[in-house]
């Protein structure tokens, strides 16, 4: 953006489908998990009116845009750009609708029969919350979905840490943690991950390893990508899915 342009790429950051149907016959349903910082409810409604033939194709009753909160994304939301300007790049968007379209359209021909199982696991020793009160969750939640035509995994995890581990300095595109916590999964056991971040409060951030950022940023996805691997406990579900949605309006004074 005009703030901070991007200097390089350090990976690439992408849009993540699954399609998940609980067979009742009220049709399917749409995640996707995007590596930005988030999206302006504007463009989430833009971008669904644009899935429109993919609905009508598929029957899909419900669609879920996420963000994994990634500060080393081109900016999508207008954040990064010295008032009165915006950061946001509006050829941006449109190449991220055009990859959500493309990730929808891959996640509904790879669909396949199986089960799906809860678990969850304490990750200790690698958050910290930058801003008072001190309270975070160190929960890692993992849903696991187990294809009864062995074919691959997909792992759904859900993590509570602002995705901004490269630091402030950066002008390297990435997807941060999150992307190097799905290439260790990926090249451990072969499934595919979807990640979503969870509750991250005022500042809740991950721990550097090390001075070197990069390094540390790739090391802390594989240490949850080790977490992730861990849990053993797991609940299978029933296949039901519903969707309870409620927009509330705060107000605030702050200009």
């Amino acid at each position: 953006n005009c703030w901070n342009p991007a200097k390089g790429l350090l990976d690439v950051p992408l849009a993540h489908a699954l399609w998940l149907d609980d067979n009742s016959g009220r049709g399917g349903t749409l995640f996707v998990s995007l590596d930005n910082v988030g999206m302006l409810s504007k463009d989430v409604r833009a971008l669904k009116q644009t899935l429109a033939p993919f609905v009508a194709k598929t029957l899909c009753r419900n669609i879920n845009i996420v963000s994994t909160h990634n500060h080393a994304g081109i900016d999508t939301m207008g954040l990064w750009g010295p008032l009165p300007l915006t950061g946001r790049n509006p050829r941006y968007i449109e190449v991220v609708f055009a990859a959500v379209a493309a990730a929808a359209e891959q996640a509904y021909e790879d669909r396949r029969e199986g089960s799906l199982f809860l678990g969850s696991v304490e990750v200790e020793g690698m958050q910290n919350d930058h801003r008072l009160p001190e309270v975070y969750s160190k929960t890692m939640t993992r849903l696991r979905f187990v294809p009864n035509d062995g074919t691959r995994e997909i792992y759904w995890i859900n993590f509570a840490a602002h995705s901004e581990s490269l630091g402030g300095d950066n002008s390297l595109v990435s997807a941060d943690f999150p992307g190097y916590l799905r290439k260790e999964i990926f090249e451990r056991t072969g499934a595919e991950t979807v990640y979503c971040v969870g509750a991250i409060g005022g500042m809740i951030s991950m721990d550097r390893i090390g001075e070197d950022r990069v390094a540390s940023t790739k090391q802390i996805g594989k240490n949850l990508a080790g977490f992730a691997l861990s849990i053993k406990q797991e609940a299978k579900l029933e296949p039901v899915i519903n969707f309870l949605r409620q927009e509330f309006y705060a107000e605030v004074d702050n200009y």
